[in-house]
């Protein structure tokens, strides 16, 4: 499998600042998304594969063979990296753990979700370093 890279185009600048000066409009934030292949580092690998062996049975979509492909053979996922801005960073509710938010925004860290909503399968954990190829 090669590596693939997907822009998905949202909202235009144009059309955000038309939609803010909306009567009624008070507050307005952005998310911006990046899906990417994300390759692991032992320790994710390690998680992943053991989030999979747990869920794999509850948890199909269309895409999971090729997932689990992608997982096995380049010890890879697809995934999806986002960025927000300040309006959203106030909005988010941290679980686990503290966020320090001027860290956050120098870019040299994330927010990683579990793969399942509790909070008990995720693929990296706190304090654990992440490299991104873009």
């Amino acid at each position: 499998m090669s590596s693939s890279l997907t822009v998905f185009n949202g909202v235009s600048k144009e059309l955000q600042n038309e939609i803010k000066s909306l009567n009624g409009i008070t507050d307005f934030g952005s998310v911006y998304m990046m899906e990417m292949i994300h390759k692991f580092s032992q320790t994710g690998l390690e998680n992943a594969n053991r989030v999979y062996e747990e869920y794999k049975d509850t948890c199909r979509s269309p895409y999971t063979d090729e997932q689990l492909q992608l997982l096995t053979e380049e010890h890879s996922i697809m995934s999806y990296l986002y960025d927000v801005d300040d309006f959203i960073i106030n909005k988010l509710e941290i679980v686990d753990g503290k966020v320090d938010f001027e860290k956050f925004k120098t870019g040299n860290y994330v927010i990683a979700f579990s793969y399942i909503g509790t909070g008990k399968s995720r693929y990296y954990d706190i304090g654990d370093k992440i490299l991104f190829d873009f």
